[in-house]
């Protein structure tokens, strides 16, 4: 999944490179910079979703099903989803979702229902947090660097960590 993931975060940055060099840090990352060209990224990134794949389908047939929906929900992010007010946030938060469910196969138990709730409740909390964290911080910015950070502006992004927060604490305990 770790390979899975790098794969991932290659085509978001190379789907976001030219944003990027708009945003005060993010401008530095290497493709933004172009200190690593797209071919080689390109390359990087099949080669780690690959290698990735592979391995997992050699450990356990099933995490390939697994690793597929969770490359599908990524690449589907970073080729428009992020764009898209609360399904951005639910596409994120599916990940830590997925990675769950991925080691329930891995070391083949069957968890609790409650494995999922609270690990779904939690990744939301910490996706929207981090949205909120990106709002205060770019403040009138926002939307420059993020076309769906507008949308998340105001009181709406607080009740939504509220929500958030107390299904995690109520799914936990």
């Amino acid at each position: 999944f770790c390979a899975l993931s790098g794969a991932v975060y290659l085509l978001n940055d190379l789907a976001d490179r030219n944003a990027a060099r708009q945003h005060p840090t993010k401008r530095h990352r290497p493709l933004a910079s172009g200190k690593v060209g797209v071919p080689t990224a390109l390359a990087v990134m099949v080669t780690l979703a690959s290698v990735g794949l592979v391995t997992l389908v050699l450990v356990e047939p099933a995490l390939g099903g697994i690793s597929l929906l969770y490359l599908a929900v990524n690449v589907s992010y970073s080729l428009g989803v992020k764009r898209v007010v609360l399904i951005d946030v639910l596409a994120v938060a599916s990940g830590y979702v997925i990675r769950a469910a991925a080691g329930a196969v891995a070391i083949p138990v069957t968890p609790s229902p409650w494995l999922y709730a609270t690990t779904a409740a939690g990744a939301l909390f910490i996706v929207l947090g981090r949205r909120y964290a990106e709002v205060r911080l770019a403040g009138d910015g926002a939307a420059r660097q993020r076309s769906v950070l507008q949308q998340y502006a105001g009181p709406f992004i607080g009740q939504l960590l509220m929500i958030t927060a107390t299904a995690a604490l109520g799914s936990y305990t």
